[in-house]
């Protein structure tokens, strides 16, 4: 229930970012987290911005692509997408007015469909939609009563704005450097190991997981973390060259809305009780929360939601 309430005040948050234009504009086109899909999309039809919506599930009409040479390949997930009428209705719209999609995708390639820039120097995955205009929606969003996908289907100017269109945001519920990480884990050979927090004061380390083929930063296809669909293993970097075209790669920002922090209170060995509680660095809060620290008392409090 928090991470909903989470995605959901993000999504009004970049709803409310957005401003209108003389076009239709695509306001705002991300991939990743199949849960900030269902909370984007929820709050995209019940704030009142853009009233029409419409929702496909995995198809080979609907894909995100990674365009990069070296092994160019496409990535399914459902898809909503939500626009303005403008002065028509949401059948036909007449310009100005504003859409906003967004596709899941397994977290990872989220990330990497954020980071990975093509040979024509632009950052994010290619949208490919091709969808005949007209095609009912899925009906996979609720405002809570009804399903919301206008009932006639997707028009002509909705998706030619869509098509070709680069990703530029990374809605997931995994940091990049954590994404670099497990593609990282992936291109590492199987029997060797590999660091997980070097900034611990206990080394961790893991056994790569030997994904690598034949051609350099390409991996095999594997399963997706949340679901029964394959998962692309392209290597990606988060900062300096892109591997395959070596362009560089976008700054970014990590934005977390709406997550109260821990508060940990410890209690030394010996001491007095929470009087006697002093500040302590993050490794050692995380060991506290994974069991491997302990002390005579410790307690941990949340923010109330």
């Amino acid at each position: 229930m928090k991470f909903m309430k989470y995605m959901l005040a993000l999504a009004i948050a970049l709803f409310a970012m957005a401003s209108n234009s003389e076009a239709q504009t695509v306001q705002f086109l991300g991939g990743g987290s199949s849960a900030l899909f269902l909370e984007l999309g929820q709050a995209a039809t019940t704030i009142g911005t853009t009233p029409c919506s419409w929702t496909a599930k995995k198809t080979g009409s609907v894909l995100a692509r990674d365009n990069r040479p070296g092994s160019p390949v496409d990535e399914q997930g459902n898809i909503w997408v939500t626009w303005g009428t403008g002065s028509g209705s949401c059948t036909a719209p007449v310009a100005p007015f504003d859409i906003y999609s967004y596709m899941n995708l397994d977290s990872v390639v989220g990330d990497r469909c954020f980071f990975g820039v093509d040979s024509s120097g632009i950052p994010g995955c290619v949208q490919v939609m091709t969808v005949t205009a007209g095609t009912a929606g899925a009906n996979l969003l609720t405002d809570g009563t009804n399903f919301m996908d206008d009932p006639g289907g997707i028009p002509a100017a909705v998706i030619s704005a869509l098509n070709g269109q680069h990703f530029f945001v990374a809605g997931t519920d995994i940091r990049p450097e954590d994404a670099k990480f497990a593609v990282q884990r992936m291109f590492t050979g199987c029997t060797t190991p590999i660091l997980r927090h070097p900034y611990n004061q206990t080394v961790y380390e893991t056994i790569g997981l030997g994904y690598q083929t034949g051609s350099p930063n390409v991996g095999t296809t594997v399963l997706s973390s949340f679901s029964s669909a394959s998962f692309n293993v392209l290597q990606f970097n988060i900062a300096g060259k892109d591997p395959f075209t070596s362009q560089n790669v976008p700054s970014y920002t990590v934005n977390t809305v709406g997550a109260q922090p821990i508060v940990v209170a410890v209690s030394p060995a010996g001491g007095t009780g929470l009087g006697a509680a002093s500040d302590i660095s993050g490794f050692n809060l995380a060991l506290f929360m994974n069991g491997t620290l302990g002390r005579a008392c410790y307690s941990i409090r949340t923010a109330p939601t």
